[in-house]
């Protein structure tokens, strides 16, 4: 299962975007039609996942979700494990 949520301004409204994929491909196809949705029109080569680092305030490892080298988002606790 992968977590994910939005980047956005303050950590609770990040948390409130979080939803679940059971994979990688899943969260891809999702963010294709999100920017579809939101005239970016992304493709799946266009995104890349990197370690971002140890959030305290959650107490979770994050990797970083980028879109043409631009952050979007995070995945969080369970890509690691």
């Amino acid at each position: 299962m992968i977590k994910y949520r939005e980047h956005r301004g303050g950590l609770q409204e990040s948390l409130d975007t979080a939803r679940e994929f059971d994979s990688i491909k899943e969260l891809f196809y999702y963010l294709v039609n999100w920017s579809q949705e939101n005239r970016l029109s992304y493709n799946i080569e266009d995104f890349t996942i990197r370690f971002y680092g140890f959030d305290e305030r959650c107490n979770q490892d994050l990797w970083i979700v980028t879109a043409r080298g631009q952050g979007i988002g995070f995945i969080f606790e369970e890509l690691g494990k």
